[in-house]
């Protein structure tokens, strides 16, 4: 009897146990998640918008954070948004839940003023000097245009116009600010075929660092520079200017064509000081040049450095009647200009070549910085770099942009060989630019 009572009891808790596991091991459907068209809306004062729910537990409810403001329904597994009569400009937020207790947010901006929009979201300039327009179709008026690279292009604006002359090769933001703060970015491309001018003992290039000195005078007592550039000579002539300061500081050639030696000059404060390569020059091959002044130095071996291609030459001492302690980029027999391609007015000192790139530095550059970068600067804000003049334009001009990314630009004015004399900006054709594949 005993044991009969036992089974009594077990069958129904096994029963039990048995439609309790069976139970659990059907698969219940997933709660399915609420999901919006969009949850970010823009509207203008009495627009009425409907965003579409997507998926969701249904039985839907919709709160605005500010119904006076912003009224929110839902129609036919719809959100229904409708902005109030406002002047100005206005946030709310809508909650949307469902029954199964998922919930989301639609962020809401109400504004009577005119969305800010350009004409173009990204924009590409295919050389040195080409121009572009940008056009502010909507938006409050007056509008402030920035860019994080300013070396990249000159930008001007006027009205709804933003106009862009591109300076140098890289990329950029360009960023339009409306009087009511709103913001529209423009991404921009300058591209530019590497290229060089043939100086061809038809022009020269000039710039004038007084400029600067008006703000800043350390222009001219520097106690380091720089001089480098990057030139293929196809002649030699003695005195041919490669670049400098004539009667202060400059580099050039010294004898003709019929001697038969042909080294690089380096001559100085009225001649006092004259300096000259223990070996010449080759024609008709690319070099990179570097006169590195070191006026901390007492040695002349320290103080006068040149460098080809990065490696240094040996100088012969000439004359050492004075040496400099100081450079004025500012102090020169050609009123004060630092030139390239000529000197003292005279057409029969001409570069008979071409250069595809110039540097100025207010520091003395290292062997290694000069043969790494020569072809290329891989520094983001060189240290003490001046004035770069990259000869890859696109079109006549009577300039090369200075494309420094410091906070003076000094162009390099073109001007013409043959008027002795003469500093008047020329028009160099495009036809005397050809590309350039860096050899280095």
């Amino acid at each position: 009897m005993r044991s009969y009572s036992i089974f009594r009891w077990l069958v129904p808790i096994c029963l039990f146990l048995g439609v309790t596991l069976n139970s659990c091991s059907e698969k219940s459907d997933p709660i399915p998640n609420l999901v919006l068209e969009k949850q970010t809306v823009q509207l203008k004062p009495g627009e009425t918008v409907s965003i579409k729910i997507q998926s969701g537990g249904n039985t839907y409810k919709a709160i605005s954070s500010n119904p006076e403001l912003l009224k929110a329904s839902i129609t036919n597994d719809e959100v229904v948004l409708e902005a109030g009569e406002i002047d100005g400009d206005a946030e709310a937020k809508v909650y949307i839940s469902d029954a199964n207790y998922n919930r989301v947010e639609i962020e809401v901006t109400i504004s009577s003023y005119e969305q800010l929009v350009v004409n173009k979201s990204n924009l590409t300039i295919s050389q040195i000097l080409f121009k572009d327009t940008l056009t502010v179709s909507h938006g409050e008026a007056p509008y402030k245009v920035t860019i994080n690279e300013p070396s990249l292009v000159d930008l001007t604006h006027a009205g709804n116009k933003i106009y862009l002359t591109a300076r140098a090769q890289g990329s950029g933001i360009i960023q339009i600010t409306d009087a009511k703060s709103k913001i529209v970015d423009v991404a921009l491309k300058v591209e530019a075929p590497r290229k060089s001018m043939n100086f061809s003992d038809r022009y020269f290039g000039h710039a004038n660092f007084g400029d600067i000195a008006v703000v800043d005078q350390s222009v001219k007592k520097l106690t380091q520079a720089t001089f480098e550039m990057t030139c293929n000579l196809q002649g030699y002539r003695g005195l041919q200017t490669f670049m400098g300061l004539e009667g202060n500081l400059i580099i050039r050639g010294k004898n003709d064509d019929y001697r038969e030696t042909h080294p690089i000059e380096i001559a100085g404060l009225g001649d006092k000081i004259m300096l000259e390569t223990a070996s010449s020059f080759k024609l008709n091959t690319w070099m990179n040049l570097a006169l590195v002044f070191d006026g901390t130095k007492t040695e002349l071996n320290q103080k006068y450095r040149l460098f080809i291609d990065g490696l240094e030459q040996t100088l012969i001492v000439r004359r050492s009647e004075a040496s400099h302690q100081t450079i004025d980029l500012t102090s020169s027999n050609d009123g004060g200009r630092f030139e390239i391609g000529r000197a003292n007015g005279q057409e029969w000192r001409a570069l008979r070549g071409m250069v595809s790139e110039a540097r100025i530095w207010t520091v003395a550059r290292t062997a290694e910085q000069l043969k790494n970068e020569s072809c290329s600067l891989s520094e983001d804000k060189p240290v003490g770099l001046l004035a770069k003049w990259d000869f890859s334009i696109g079109t006549d001009s009577n300039l090369i942009p200075d494309s420094n990314k410091g906070k003076y630009k000094t162009d390099l004015i073109i001007s013409n060989t043959k008027a002795e004399g003469s500093y008047l900006a020329v028009n160099a054709p495009i036809s005397i630019f050809s590309a350039f594949n860096c050899p280095f």
